[in-house]
């Protein structure tokens, strides 16, 4: 398992992010990527249960992990479009297991799910994502340079 390098301030997974999720991801290096994390209740929705949004924002960070072979992106991809379907409640408090898996790739366009599972291994949210690796414009605006990742102690 290779474990995964992050932004200094991504939402999802940079560990600067005074207000972020803080979470780790490893990777088989083979199209699929994990990670366990305990929503705090600073991310709570409706009382004791975690915002859809913030369930949203993972499932979509991990299916974009799943495309990373290495501790780093070999490209920048972007969310072309996130299906979500919410099965259960994520609770405040309860570790969930994520996983992110890479089903194909066509050219550009890469198709990908995500999911995040309590530990009895129940669906609690699941994702359908497509993500598409950009133009030259965009990617040439956006700084690889190696001082950009960090990785998690």
């Amino acid at each position: 398992m290779i474990k995964q390098s992050s932004t200094h301030h991504c939402f999802v997974c940079g560990i600067e992010n005074p207000h972020g999720l803080h979470i780790d991801f490893i990777s088989d290096g083979e199209g699929r990527a994990y990670a366990e994390h305990v929503f705090p209740k600073e991310f709570e929705g409706y009382p004791g249960i975690v915002h859809g949004g913030v369930i949203s924002s993972v499932l979509d960070e991990a299916a974009g992990r799943a495309t990373m072979r290495g501790k780093r992106p070999e490209f920048v991809l972007v969310t072309g479009k996130l299906v979500v379907h919410f099965r259960q409640p994520v609770r405040i408090g309860e570790k969930v297991l994520i996983e992110g898996k890479q089903e194909k790739q066509a050219g550009r366009i890469f198709l990908t799910t995500s999911c995040l599972k309590n530990e009895a291994g129940e669906v609690l949210a699941e994702a359908e994502v497509t993500l598409v690796q950009p133009g030259k414009e965009l990617t040439e605006s956006i700084d690889p340079a190696e001082d950009q990742w960090v990785d998690f102690d």
